[in-house]
């Protein structure tokens, strides 16, 4: 499973935006969208405060059977 910020491409376009995230922390080698959502949902306002993460992802959609006969 593809990860949703995977699928993030918007750095793909060419527009240059200043990041508000301190270079040489953590969140800095993170996707400053995903950075930015985390930190709002746990109020947090200094990025650099965050050192570390680890982020699981899981699929809640129920079992289904696939295949030729189905």
């Amino acid at each position: 499973m593809v990860p949703i910020i995977g699928l993030d491409n918007s750095n793909l376009t060419g527009s240059s935006t200043s990041s508000t995230i301190p270079a040489g922390t953590f969140a800095a080698t993170q996707p400053e969208r995903l950075v930015k959502t985390i930190s709002k949902a746990l109020d947090i306002d200094d990025y650099s405060s965050i050192v570390n993460w680890e982020l699981e992802l899981f699929d809640i959609q129920p079992a289904q059977l696939g295949g030729l006969d189905k």
